[in-house]
């Protein structure tokens, strides 16, 4: 009898992180896996570098989260309780305008 072995199929991306487009602000990751504890900032916000923004769990510790940038919360892409893998986006901040100056 013939033996095939298909390839595996890939596997589907594990509640893939809502990504927001490019240019439309910075993306916050989670620095561990863990579960999202609090959501100190709702979309709207305006937020100053170095804002804890969240707080995750993770073997039975708080992991403060910053924000990289100042800026307005423009996207939430968790909730409380969800689990999140380390680098999966959790918020994205649109930075404030920013002066661009022009050598005359």
């Amino acid at each position: 009898a013939d033996i095939q072995v298909a390839a595996p199929a890939a596997p589907a991306a594990e509640a893939a992180p809502a990504t927001a487009p490019s240019g439309a602000g910075t993306e916050v990751g989670a620095t561990v896996s863990g579960n999202v504890w609090k959501i100190l900032v709702n979309v709207g916000d305006k937020v100053e570098k170095g804002q804890v923004i969240t707080i995750l769990e993770a073997m039975k510790m708080e992991i403060d989260i910053e924000a990289p940038v100042s800026g307005t919360v423009t996207a939430i892409a968790v909730k409380p309780n969800d689990a999140v893998n380390e680098g999966q986006t959790i918020v994205v901040i649109g930075q404030k305008e920013l002066l661009f100056w022009r050598k005359q």
